[in-house]
């Protein structure tokens, strides 16, 4: 991993149950001391990859770094740049090598400093260096290494149990054998063709088997006979028949339930008058109007309501009587609720303004008096100032 020279394909491992299980393919980062990965120093150990592909069932599978972005899964991190362990980093065509271990510090933490290394002192040219003690032949006795510490048990991450292991058959299935198929005629001899042309004359010529015959039930098969060996019936006349046919149709008397004669509750019924149209228009106004015999004949006077004439007109009433104003227009009666409420606010008249265009002769004012609107309502003579309003 530390030899790569440029961005190389890769694949990620994982250890699960001491084995190392490909869970996403990448491209791994040059990796470079003192690198940083969304404004953070990469850790000791890691390495910088990005992931393209992930396998099925990784996709939730947490990282120990999370991304850039807040990633926490591996499925998150699709195209992101992500920190992951160089001893579980496979370059392409070769196996995972695990990173040479440093080893751990007298009294400091167990994880490695990320200090970069300090120059080497500079000695004098003039000293030689001193011989080794392989190059002495002397044997050297190297220290014994330190106890490594008990490293504290590190909370792992929740992985997803590995799916199910597929089971080989053992046994292939027995492949059905097809039944050879039948000769041709033009591949037959002719001993084979006639036999064959015998054999299939014999099945169609071959008396078939009459189908099972189905119990019948003696009491529904009884049933059956009576019903069809029942005694016609005699031969009416055609004086019966005509009768009898009159009396079922449906537009007979006794399927309208109309009671025949004696049968209704009031026996007496009044004698049946025959009208002319013009006696039934004379009729049908008498019953409109609601007047008597006698009003009709003049012998007695007819009475005139009080509205059959014109209001008169009265200041701040209404111009009309009460049962015509919901028959005006709709603009004719705005003007009278709005005559009502001006009244009520004490105006007398109304002022129209005129332009130059209208008369030529300047800005002016036409005041019309409220009693002229008496006269449009009741369509009678209108003032000069109404038809001058309107014309405009």
């Amino acid at each position: 991993m530390d030899d790569i020279a440029v961005r190389t394909p890769c694949e990620l491992l994982f250890l699960l149950r001491k084995k190392l299980k490909v869970v996403t393919h990448g491209v791994a980062e040059v990796p470079v001391q003192g690198g940083t990965i969304h404004g953070m120093s990469i850790p000791e150990g890691y390495a910088r990859v990005m992931a393209d592909r992930v396998e099925k069932g990784w996709e939730d599978l947490d990282l120990e770094i999370p991304g850039g972005d807040g990633e926490e899964e591996l499925g998150q991190a699709l195209h992101t740049w992500i920190c992951w362990k160089k001893q579980y980093i496979k370059i392409a065509g070769r196996d995972p090598s695990p990173s040479p271990r440093s080893p751990p510090a007298a009294q400091g933490s167990p994880r490695p400093s990320v200090d970069p290394p300090s120059p080497p002192a500079a000695q004098d040219p003039s000293v030689s260096p001193s011989p080794s003690p392989a190059a002495s032949g002397e044997p050297s006795v190297s220290p014994p290494p330190p106890s490594p510490r008990p490293a504290k048990k590190k909370k792992s991450a929740w992985v997803p149990p590995p799916p199910p292991p597929r089971y080989k058959k053992t046994q292939e299935r027995k492949k059905k054998e097809k039944p050879a198929p039948e000769k041709s005629g033009y591949e037959m001899t002719p001993e084979e063709l006639d036999a064959w042309v015998q054999e299939d004359v014999r099945k169609q010529l071959k008396p078939k088997k009459p189908p099972p015959k189905e119990p019948v039930d003696p009491a529904a098969k009884k049933f059956y006979l009576s019903m069809m060996c029942q005694p016609k019936p005699p031969l009416m006349s055609d004086y019966d028949r005509s009768i009898t046919k009159s009396w079922e149709k449906k537009s007979n008397r006794r399927y309208n339930q109309v009671p025949q004669l004696g049968e209704q509750p009031k026996q007496s019924v009044p004698p049946l008058v025959v009208l002319s149209k013009e006696d039934e228009a004379t009729a049908e106004f008498v019953k409109e109007t609601n007047l008597t015999k006698a009003q009709l004949l003049g012998q007695e006077k007819i009475p005139v309501h009080q509205g059959a004439g014109r209001k008169p007109f009265v200041l701040g009433e209404p111009l009309m009587w009460p049962e015509l104003i919901d028959t005006l227009p709709t603009r004719m009666r705005e003007l009278h609720q709005w005559y009502l409420k001006a009244c009520a606010e004490g105006y007398i008249m109304l002022a129209a303004r005129i332009k130059h265009t209208h008369f030529y002769r300047g800005m002016d004012d036409i005041w019309i008096d409220f009693d002229h609107f008496w006269f449009l309502f009741h369509q009678d003579a209108l003032d000069k100032s109404l038809v001058s309003v309107w014309s405009m």
